[in-house]
């Protein structure tokens, strides 16, 4: 299901964007571009989702003796790796 959105999400960009240039001026490399940001913002996507897990990770580490302020930083890592992956227009739905 998250492929699909991803999928359906990147193609509307890609159509809208040939849209706009319109119907004439859409040229083939335009087509491979369209597959490569769609590449890219998967790939992308995953890799923020990556690296705020292993930061996630590495501070719940040190926090055996406060049980109590994990939910916390599970919650905030993950709402941050979401934003992070919105700004840079990724998939913050992998993320």
């Amino acid at each position: 299901l998250t492929a699909v959105l991803l999928l359906l999400q990147v193609l509307y960009k890609v159509y809208i964007s040939f849209v706009e240039a319109g119907a004439e001026n859409v040229q083939t490399a335009d087509y491979f571009k369209g597959v490569a940001s769609f590449l890219i913002v998967s790939i992308g996507g995953t890799l923020v989702g990556l690296v705020f897990a292993v930061i996630l990770g590495f501070i719940t580490r040190f926090t055996k003796k406060v049980r109590i302020i994990e939910p916390l930083f599970v919650f905030l890592l993950v709402y941050l790796a979401y934003l992070t992956a919105e700004l840079f227009s990724l998939s913050a739905i992998l993320s």
